[in-house]
Parts: structure tokens; sequence; C-alpha cells
């Protein structure tokens, strides 16, 4: 803002008023003067902690992109490891189940049940109830390695 003056001295004079008023400001009281060395000192105590605090959350964040890692190799692991047990244990658990029976079977004298092999001949050919589980039965011997006896 420019101030138009037509006087040579009251304009000395405006320049006067405004260096005392500078002067005061500068002066200012001790405690003012106090409190902003304080505050600036508060500032960079804050700014200082801010950048810790940042430092240490970006560390935190590499550690816990290398957890989730470890986390999803860790859980990869335990899941191929526990279906390879249970598949261990099915397998066992069938082989025993069907031990038993046998047995339970021998131990009664009970004929085992005929069951039909995969490899029993296709009921669309023409055999049926007797003729085709005989004819599986015999399949099943020739693929174990008998021979037929010929007289």
């Amino acid at each position: 803002m420019a101030f138009k003056f037509f006087n040579i001295g009251k304009a000395n004079a405006e320049i006067d008023r405004l260096e005392s008023e500078l002067a005061t400001a500068k002066a200012g009281s001790p405690a003012e003067a106090t409190k902003i060395a304080e505050l600036t000192k508060s500032n960079e105590e804050i700014s200082t902690l801010l950048e810790n605090a940042t430092t240490d959350l970006s560390a935190a964040n590499g550690t816990i992109t290398k957890l989730k890692a470890e986390h999803a190799s860790a859980l990869t692991a335990l899941t191929s490891s526990h279906e390879t047990a249970m598949t261990e244990l099915r397998a066992s658990v069938g082989a025993k189940a069907a031990e038993a029976a046998v047995k339970i079977q021998a131990a009664t004298g009970a004929p085992a049940a005929p069951v039909v092999p995969k490899t029993a001949a296709d009921p669309k050919a023409g055999k049926t109830g007797m003729a085709r589980l005989l004819a599986s039965a015999a399949a099943d011997l020739l693929a174990g390695g008998y021979q037929k006896k010929t007289a």
C-alpha cells in the first residue's frame, strides 16, 4: 500500500513512527521470546518423532509383508501335509476294514459275497446272472496268471 505524502516532514515522521513500532515488535517481551523458542524446540522434537515413526512404520510394513508370505507358505505346506496324511490314513483304514471283513467271514464260516469286478463281461453282450459272474471269475483267474488245465 502506497502512502501519498505531499510533505517530506510528514514522510520522515511516518518513517520514524514505523521504525519505532518495528523496534518495539522486535524487542517484544522476554516471555514471548521464550515461548517462541519453546514452540520452535517443540516443533523440532515433533518433527524428529514423526520421522522416527515413519521409519518404524516402514519397517513394520516390511515385516508384515514378510510374515504374510511365510504364513502363506506354511499354510500351503500344512495343507499338503494334511492331505498326504489323510490319504495314507484312508488307505490304511480301508485295508484294515477289508482285512477285518475277511476275518469275520472266515470266523463265521460265511462264504464271500460274489463281487463282479470291473473286468466282468459286458452285460449287453448277452451274458447275465451266473454266466456273467463265472465269466468275470475266469477273467480274474486268467489275469492272475492261472492257466486252464487241458486234459
